[in-house]
């Protein structure tokens, strides 16, 4: 089978259709320049429990991308409810692959990482009511050393205050603020080292974020 190499017209299609939808309900901003292809980390700050909104975001980074070229780590189906499965659903709908954090799931980022194309993962692993940023897990470390690939900060800005549903009345706003890409060194496999390469992702994160989000 012939490998896809670029967006087909019913991909360009959906991401138009995606963009006019979000344009037309959020006030979305992107601050800063994506490095064009992979292989590629993209880590970025979980929203809070309450308020999902915010993946919209997400779902406007990965469409500046070659869609068929990314991924993102996800939790199974059934966990988010319907409304935040609806957004990220909306990310396979442009062409995007979600890879489940079980049955294999790291194995899976890795062999994506290594045919040279993107991943977007929350290190935190899950949310908190306040919205705040979390200590990380290891996961985005232990990809980075495994693949090589370096790694993309980004920090993903919106209001808690608002809801959900708030859509309908056009006062959302997500800022999507993006980092300069950096490799991560290890001269061992210890898990000392990969807590210090999370510790490093965190703080980098934080750095695209306003105080009262840290």
């Amino acid at each position: 089978m012939r490998e896809r190499t670029g967006i087909d017209c019913r991909s360009r299609l959906k991401r138009r259709v995606l963009e006019n939808f979000l344009g037309c309900f959020i006030d979305l901003e992107i601050k800063g320049q994506l490095p064009g292809k992979g292989p590629l980390i993209v880590v970025f700050n979980h929203n809070s429990t309450k308020v999902r909104y915010p993946i919209f975001g997400l779902v406007a980074l990965c469409s500046k991308w070659p869609v068929n070229k990314v991924a993102f780590l996800r939790h199974p189906p059934g966990v988010y409810g319907s409304f935040p499965g609806f957004l990220l659903s909306s990310l396979e709908i442009l062409g995007a692959t979600g890879i489940p954090t079980t049955h294999g799931g790291m194995r899976n980022a890795t062999e994506h990482l290594e045919d040279g194309n993107i991943l977007l993962m929350a290190p935190e692993g899950k949310g908190n009511e306040e919205g705040r940023l979390t200590p990380g897990r290891n996961g985005a470390a232990w990809l980075a050393r495994v693949t090589k690939a370096p790694i993309l900060p980004v920090g993903i800005e919106y209001d808690p205050s608002c809801r959900d549903l708030d859509i309908l009345t056009g006062r959302l706003g997500v800022g999507v603020n993006i980092g300069m890409p950096f490799g991560l060194e290890f001269s061992g496999r210890d898990k000392e080292q990969l807590r210090e390469a999370t510790e490093r992702i965190m703080l980098e994160i934080a750095s695209l974020l306003p105080d009262s989000r840290k």
